[in-house]
């Protein structure tokens, strides 16, 4: 059973992205450190003038939905205009691939109210 599942999801994903790029932005989010020099962090994020979205999924270990939720506070708590949407999945930090309904329903939601206008 579970190689089947993953020979599907396998399947679906290599339709719907190109290998290279997913290696690469897996890549490139296990290199973050946002922890390093976190008074600067706070500055920098003040200076955003844009509107932020952030997208959790429930069962995701690699970015917490936790995390995710707190920084969506910190943003809110410095002025900066801030959106939290969670995904439910049970299929962790890969649900955005899979659960692309729940995913269309934020971004079409997103659209309709134009956050991006803001500013």
């Amino acid at each position: 059973d579970i190689k089947s599942w993953l020979d599907y999801h396998g399947h679906q994903l290599n339709k719907r992205f190109n290998l290279q790029a997913y290696l690469f932005m897996n890549r490139l989010l296990g290199s973050v450190n946002v922890e390093t020099g976190v008074h600067q962090l706070k500055e920098k994020l003040k200076s955003i003038k844009a509107t932020v979205v952030s997208v959790a999924i429930n069962s995701d270990f690699l970015i917490p939905a936790s995390e995710v939720y707190a920084t969506h506070q910190q943003l809110r708590r410095l002025g900066i205009i801030s959106f939290y949407h969670e995904i439910k999945s049970e299929h962790g930090h890969d649900a955005f691939l899979i659960a692309h309904e729940q995913l269309s329903d934020i971004l079409q939601t997103l659209f309709k109210i134009k956050v991006y206008e803001n500013y």
